[in-house]
C-alpha cells in the first residue's frame, strides 16, 4: 500500500470517529432538550390551569388551609427522645425486631401487651406514638474496621470491585453495632420508663447461646495458657537446680582462654523463659479484660433526656399538607376529565 493510499484511509477512520461523536452529542442535546420541553410545558399547564381556575382554587386552597389550622390547634403536641447504644452478640437482631413488634402493638392499640413489656402506667402506654432505629453515628476507623471484616468475608476477586465508599453507601441497617433509638410519644416524661422494657428486647436465645460459647472459649484459652506458665515455671525451677548444682561443681574447668558455655547457655534460656511468661502473662490479662469489658448483650452509651424535645414532622403540619393534597387531587380530577373529553371526541 503506497504512502497515498495509507494516509487516505486513516482519513477516512478519522472522519468516521469524528461523525460518530457528532452524531452522539446531537442525541444527547435532542434528549435533554426534549426533557426540558416536557418539563417547561407540565409547568406552563400547571399556571395555566391555576389562572383559569383560580376562582376555584383559591377558595379551596384556602379551606385547606384553615382546616389544616384547626387539625393542627386540635392535636396534641408530640414529643421525641433518643437512646444510643451499643449491641454485643449479634442481639441487634432481636432488638430491630421487638422494635418492630412494639409498632404493631401500638397500631393495634394493643395496650395491655404493651404494659406486659414496659411495666408502667395504662395512661404512659395510650401516649405511644413510635419507635424508630437507624444506625448510629459511628467513626472513620469504627467505619473502616467493618470494611476490613467485610472484606475478609467476601470472595477475594470482589474486593476490588468494592470500594470503601461503595460499601458506606450500600451499609445495611443490621452491618453495624451501634444504634440510635427514638422513641414519639405525646407524653413529654414517658422516655426514662421506657428503659428497663428496652433493655428485654435485647437479649435472646441465640445471643445467650453465642455468648457462652464466647465464655467457653476464653475459659478453654486461659486454661493452655495457665499450664504453660506451669510448665515455664518447672523449667525454671530445673534450670535453678542447674545452677546449684553448677556452683557446686569445683571441677569447672575457667582455663585461660576457655568460654564457660554452660553457663551463658544457661543464661539464655532463663531470659527466653522470662519473656515467653511474660508474653503468656499479657495474653491472660488480655483474655480477662475481654470478658469484662463485652459481658453484657448491649452498652448504653447515652441513655434517654428526662423531657423530651418537641417533635413536628412534616406529614403532621396539616397546614401545608392539606392545600399540597387539594392542588394534586384538583390537578388529577382536571388531567382525568380532559382524558376522557379526548376519548369521547376521538374518531
Amino acid at each position: 500500500m503506497s504512502n497515498t493510499d495509507k494516509k487516505s484511509s486513516e482519513e477516512v477512520d478519522l472522519g468516521q470517529f469524528f461523525k460518530v461523536i457528532e452524531n452522539f452529542f446531537k442525541y444527547l442535546f435532542s434528549a435533554l432538550s426534549g426533557v426540558f420541553i416536557k418539563i417547561y410545558n407540565v409547568f406552563i399547564f400547571s399556571i395555566k390551569l391555576i389562572i383559569d381556575y383560580y376562582k376555584i382554587i383559591v377558595p379551596v386552597l384556602l379551606i385547606s388551609f384553615l382546616l389544616g389550622v384547626f387539625k393542627e390547634s386540635n392535636s396534641k403536641p408530640l414529643f421525641s427522645s433518643k437512646m444510643l447504644v451499643k449491641t454485643f452478640f449479634d442481639s441487634k437482631f432481636q432488638l430491630i425486631d421487638n422494635l418492630e413488634y412494639y409498632n404493631s402493638l401500638i397500631i393495634n392499640k394493643n395496650i395491655d401487651e404493651l404494659k406486659k413489656v414496659f411495666r408502667i402506667e395504662k395512661v404512659d402506654i395510650e401516649s405511644l406514638v413510635s419507635f424508630n432505629i437507624q444506625p448510629g453515628l459511628e467513626t472513620k476507623n469504627d467505619l473502616l474496621k467493618g470494611y476490613d471484616k467485610y472484606v475478609k468475608e467476601i470472595d477475594s476477586s470482589m474486593t476490588e470491585l468494592i470500594t470503601f465508599d461503595d460499601f458506606i453507601k450500600n451499609r445495611e441497617l443490621v452491618s453495624g453495632n451501634l444504634f440510635e433509638i427514638s422513641v414519639v410519644s405525646e407524653k413529654r416524661d414517658v422516655f426514662k420508663k421506657l428503659e428497663l422494657g428496652l433493655k428485654k428486647s435485647f437479649a435472646n436465645n441465640y445471643s445467650v447461646i453465642k455468648k457462652q460459647k464466647r465464655d467457653s472459649i476464653i475459659t478453654i484459652k486461659k486454661g493452655v495458657i495457665r499450664n504453660q506458665i506451669e510448665e515455664i515455671n518447672k523449667l525454671k525451677q530445673t534450670y535453678i537446680r542447674v545452677l546449684e548444682t553448677e556452683s557446686k561443681n569445683s571441677n569447672l574447668n575457667l582455663a585461660f582462654g576457655q568460654i564457660p558455655m554452660t553457663e551463658q547457655i544457661s543464661k539464655t534460656r532463663e531470659f527466653e523463659l522470662l519473656n515467653k511468661e511474660i508474653e503468656l502473662k499479657n495474653d491472660l490479662s488480655l483474655l480477662e479484660e475481654q470478658k469484662i469489658i463485652v459481658d453484657e448483650f448491649y452498652e448504653i452509651l447515652s441513655s434517654f433526656q428526662q423531657s423530651g424535645t418537641k417533635y413536628k414532622p412534616l406529614t403532621t403540619n396539616y397546614k401545608v399538607i392539606y392545600p399540597l393534597y387539594s392542588f394534586i387531587a384538583f390537578f388529577v380530577c382536571f388531567a382525568l376529565f380532559k382524558f376522557i373529553k379526548y376519548v369521547k371526541n376521538y374518531d
